[in-house]
């Protein structure tokens, strides 16, 4: 059995209906507790488990159940980047949105992830060659770049990954 460990704010996001979800989906045992959700899979297979506990954290982290239902597909991952040791943590947040949420938008249209921003962290949640691209964006606005630049950089990443999968399908099919 494995527990998860929310804060009260986390545990708030999840709602009832999507945890009935989850355990008939994922064929599993949910436990809400005070501050933890424990996991359990009927037929022991921590992986089963390790899947339910990370749609789980999304879900608790802020994105929707739909999109963090993703994440049975082991091409989809959830990556957090913590902003508390940036001493600008108000301001990079609202670098990372953008005027009317603009950034924020192009990164996700681009990439094709979803991003969730809250007080002092941003969750990223899509294929993972994706997620890493759109990490690197991030980061390059984080550390200062201009908004436009890191999405230009991430159009140029994610079709230099694109090339790359197809390479590996391309020599898989050989």
């Amino acid at each position: 059995m494995e527990r998860v460990v929310f804060s009260r704010n986390e545990l708030g996001r999840i709602k009832k209906a999507d945890m009935t979800r989850m355990k008939n989906l994922l064929n599993v045992t949910l436990e809400m507790g005070r501050d933890f959700v424990s996991v359990k899979s009927g037929k022991n297979d921590s992986f089963d488990e390790y899947i339910a506990m990370s749609i789980i954290e999304a879900v608790g982290f802020g994105f929707d159940i739909d999109r963090a239902l993703l994440l049975r597909d082991t091409e989809h991952i959830l990556r957090k980047i913590d902003l508390k040791s940036d001493k600008r943590t108000s301001a990079t947040i609202g670098r990372l949105i953008g005027t009317q949420g603009r950034t924020k938008r192009a990164l996700e249209f681009k990439s094709g992830c979803e991003i969730v921003i809250n007080d002092h962290e941003v969750g990223i949640l899509g294929k993972a060659g994706d997620v890493e691209v759109t990490s690197k964006a991030i980061m390059a606005i984080i550390r200062g770049a201009p908004q436009g630049k890191a999405v230009s950089g991430l159009e140029k990443d994610k079709a230099r990954v694109r090339r790359i999968e197809e390479d590996v399908e391309d020599f898989i099919d050989k």
